[in-house]
């Protein structure tokens, strides 16, 4: 199908807005979890954004690594919203983000109050008609500025090598991953399914 008219215009100005909101976390807090693998640490992140919810995630990194000496990968996730998994590689600081700006691991009561069907305040996120009648309104819009915004974070991570960065998913993570890689130069790898 043909661009839109507006798309460039659209994404300049998105990336605009996140460039005045540095990534620079309001909440950065190492977490002691039995499911993480012995030789990594693991964060819970939280950024700030323009508009909307913040940005989070969990963010985790062989321990001591190196300035420079890590690969990047961005992992997004299906339709939705539950805990996230804790994601692992070696030579990889890896950033699971979630789609939503909400707690991306608190208890399974939280998730199912979001996401009750019919009547949680998530239940049909995406689906608003009148959200999606106007671009700038979409609930899509914010969840693609929180990926990006994720993706300048993990990039300013002194830890990160400046050459590989890696955005993956599937689904709606898949969705999630090409728009990041659609708009962010520094990605080199799109992985999705």
């Amino acid at each position: 199908t043909a661009k839109p008219a507006d798309y460039d215009a659209y994404f300049e100005e998105l990336s605009r807005l996140l460039d005045g909101v540095a990534p620079v976390p309001t909440e950065y807090t190492r977490l002691e979890r039995s499911d993480v693998p012995e030789g990594y640490e693991l964060y819970r992140v939280s950024l700030p954004m323009p508009f909307g919810n913040p940005s989070t995630g969990l963010l985790c990194m062989p321990q001591g690594a190196a300035p420079g000496s890590l690969d990047g990968k961005l992992v997004y996730f299906g339709y939705g919203g539950s805990p996230l998994p804790v994601n692992c590689e070696p030579g990889t600081v890896v950033l699971s983000v979630s789609a939503h700006g909400i707690a991306p691991d608190a208890d399974a009561a939280y998730y199912q109050e979001l996401f009750r069907d019919p009547d949680g305040p998530m239940f049909y996120y995406g689906f608003d008609n009148l959200e999606n009648s106007d671009p700038y309104t979409t609930y899509f819009r914010g969840m693609i500025a929180r990926d990006l915004q994720a993706a300048r974070f993990l990039r300013s991570l002194p830890v990160w090598n400046g050459r590989t960065l890696v955005a993956t998913g599937g689904s709606q993570g898949a969705f999630q991953a090409t728009a990041v890689a659609a708009h962010d130069r520094h990605v080199t790898r799109l992985s999705i399914n």
